[in-house]
């Protein structure tokens, strides 16, 4: 393989496609980790951590395209004859029979959900409901684990290996998760990977021979990283960044991370598996953690983002459009943004409006008051 690592050439390859380089680079982290499984680990003393992620792309706008991102990389996992995607609504009894394992080169197929909008795979109903608590079982990969259900006893799996690729909107995280999960149970498992806007345009998108080839590249990268199988360590040195990292993790500021946080360390170590993975290695070092790092700090900056009409109403709503619509347009008059907005009410709309001032993502222009400047926040 070339001194480039799968990660690279994916993101080389899908450089010109409109959705945010975020999504493309956590969809390929997803993608390699599916096709490792859990004849890869990291032994963590009284258990094992697989490469395993409950990867949920966020985003409000429809030029994001979400679908699309994740749709090129697990189609790659074409080439991964170990790997079974999995697809579409279902019932936690159809789901897990499934899932019952499927034998390649001797071990049970390693299972990825792949669902373009979440909600259909799961709804807010189901927080109530046993298909929730199969997937947080799920997640750490049991050697065994059985499920009962009323009318034909009992299932056993085994071996199990599970990852989810999923997208959604702000309002679909609200729509599909209670406030209180994010603390807690599935959703502290979850990496949710938001981006309000994205700065990509390709009206014609073409790919050329080049581009041709490297996907084909990429499909026999995945093939070989697939065929890895080994427990991952941590060099010396990189042991030592780890611990000294570890023991100065501070709290988030905001309290929706705090389960995400409890998990961090954890998701670090997945995360460092997959970028040694993707040059084929099986030794994790310092630039490995720090890459890892990187990401993770991404996702806790920007996750916020997805939970911003968690245990709102509708004026919460109208509020995450105007953040995502000054964003995008930078300068916007009064009026127009009211137009935009509508139906809100004008008063809902002088909230809204102070609310974003107040936040920091909004200023009045000097000379022209009537004109909002986007300036971060």
């Amino acid at each position: 393989m070339k001194n480039e690592s799968f990660l690279d050439m994916y993101l080389r390859y899908t450089s010109k496609q409109e959705s945010p380089a975020e999504f493309h680079l956590f969809t390929a982290m997803t993608v390699v980790g599916a096709a490792l499984g859990r004849k890869c680990w990291i032994n963590r003393g009284y258990y094992k951590l697989f490469p395993n992620f409950f990867t949920i792309l966020v985003a409000g706008s429809a030029r994001c395209r979400k679908s699309t991102a994740i749709n090129i990389g697990v189609d790659l996992l074409k080439a991964v004859p170990t790997t079974k995607v999995v697809k579409g609504k279902t019932t936690p009894e159809r789901f897990i029979k499934e899932i019952e394992p499927e034998v390649a080169n001797g071990r049970p197929l390693n299972i990825l959900v792949h669902s373009s909008e979440l909600s259909v795979f799961l709804t807010k109903q189901q927080y109530g409901e046993p298909m929730i608590h199969v997937l947080t079982d799920l997640y750490d990969c049991p050697s065994e684990w059985s499920y009962k259900t009323k009318n034909k006893g009992e299932n056993m799996l085994r071996d199990v290996f599970l990852a989810i690729i999923a997208a959604t909107t702000p309002d679909g995280v609200s729509k599909g998760i209670p406030a209180s999960a994010l603390e807690e149970g599935f959703a502290s498992r979850v990496i949710f990977v938001f981006r309000a806007d994205t700065d990509r345009r390709n009206a014609i998108p073409e790919l050329t021979q080049e581009e041709q080839d490297l996907r084909q590249e990429l499909c026999i990268y995945l093939a070989k990283i697939g065929e890895i199988e080994c427990e991952y360590t941590l060099t010396p040195d990189a042991r030592a960044w780890y611990i000294d990292w570890y023991n100065k993790m501070t709290p988030p500021a905001d309290k929706r991370l705090e389960g995400f946080f409890g998990r961090k360390h954890d998701h670090l170590l997945r995360f460092a598996m997959i970028f040694a993975a993707s040059r084929m290695l099986k030794v994790i070092d310092v630039e490995h953690l720090e890459a890892a790092l990187l990401a993770l700090e991404n996702v806790e900056q920007n996750a916020p983002g997805a939970f911003a009409e968690i245990g709102g109403d509708q004026s919460t709503q109208f509020l995450t459009r105007a953040i995502t619509l000054m964003q995008r347009r930078v300068r916007v008059s009064h009026s127009e943004l009211l137009r935009i907005l509508y139906p809100i009410r004008a008063d809902a709309f002088k909230v809204i409006v102070e609310t974003m001032i107040e936040g920091g993502y909004i200023k009045r222009d000097e000379t022209k008051p009537n004109i909002y400047i986007w300036i971060g926040g």
